[in-house]
């Protein structure tokens, strides 16, 4: 089987996300050619951008016939010019001082023989358990965490950014199970006096400065017996079709999502192109959906 390349163009629409009630226009000064993307300004309201890249999208095989696979935002090739274009659009947002983001379903790609373009899919949520509704929501109402857990929970959906859903999935995981890092004692206090006094003499005695001492002697005083996601994993209760899941198996799920977390906490971004980190946030996701769920109905 035998693979050419392609020259694919593509065109998607970028909008200003307002976080007030003004609306945010664009003008001609936008029709600038930034590295590989060219912008327009369309109709003051819209930011069109082009750009152009190759992909393996034809097969050939020993016959002659030739199988096409047409484009789309998922194509491996088109990734690294997305990573670029979202770092312009994070340069020009600063720039401007408003947010600005692509919009969905505007994605257009074409080459020579064919052009597909973005379709959003149209669906539509029934509510449904009308009676119960009203249940959920007075139960809602008399706890303050389970509030707190729905809010970052609903705002974790409508970040499109993995980056920022993590943390706010995270959020919504720590204001449900609010509280749990109290019951965490201290390596310290978990000591009886007389172990207490043998380590602080073991350290006085130690050939280092007094200030490198007393650091030594707090950072036992403040060490936990468990880590945040050991003590999670204690108060996090799961089950599937086998019964309910292990608290060794509940520990080491905590740590997958953990590590997503991580990333974007400690100043890295999740690329789209990890996709361990985005199935441990999916994951993440759906879990708490489930727990949410188990909360505000006991008898889920």
């Amino acid at each position: 089987m035998k693979k050419s390349k392609d020259i694919v163009n593509c065109s998607l629409l970028v909008k200003f996300i307002a976080e007030d009630d003004h609306i945010y226009n664009f003008d001609d000064s936008w029709n600038i050619t930034i590295g590989d993307f060219q912008l327009l300004n369309k109709g003051n309201t819209r930011l069109q951008v082009k750009f152009s890249f190759q992909a393996n999208l034809r097969s050939i095989n020993e016959k002659g016939l030739s199988t096409l696979l047409l484009p789309d935002e998922h194509l491996p090739e088109i990734q690294p010019y997305l990573e670029k274009l979202e770092i312009l659009l994070d340069l020009l947002s600063l720039q401007v001082g408003t947010p600005l983001a692509v919009e969905d379903g505007s994605f257009e790609f074409n080459a020579v023989g064919y052009s597909t373009k973005s379709n959003l899919v149209t669906n539509t949520n029934r509510l449904y358990d009308l009676t119960g509704l009203e249940k959920r929501y007075q139960n809602l109402l008399k706890n303050e965490n389970l509030i707190n857990a729905t809010r970052f929970f609903r705002l974790s959906q409508i970040d499109r950014e993995q980056n920022g859903k993590v943390i706010k999935l995270w959020a919504t995981l720590e204001a449900l199970y609010k509280g749990y890092k109290k019951e965490n004692k201290t390596i310290w206090s978990n000591l009886d006096k007389t172990d207490r006094n043998k380590l602080q003499k073991v350290i006085n005695s130690l050939h280092i400065k007094k200030k490198e001492k007393l650091n030594l002697l707090n950072a036992l005083k403040e060490r936990k017996l468990l880590s945040p996601t050991e003590l999670l994993s204690q108060k996090i209760k799961l089950m599937n079709s086998n019964g309910e899941y292990s608290e060794k198996d509940i520990s080491q799920l905590v740590k997958w999502w953990s590590r997503s977390r991580h990333s974007p906490a400690h100043g890295e971004r999740i690329k789209k192109s990890d996709e361990n980190k985005q199935d441990a946030i999916d994951d993440m996701e759906d879990t708490l959906e489930t727990l949410l769920k188990s909360a505000l109905t006991p008898s889920f």
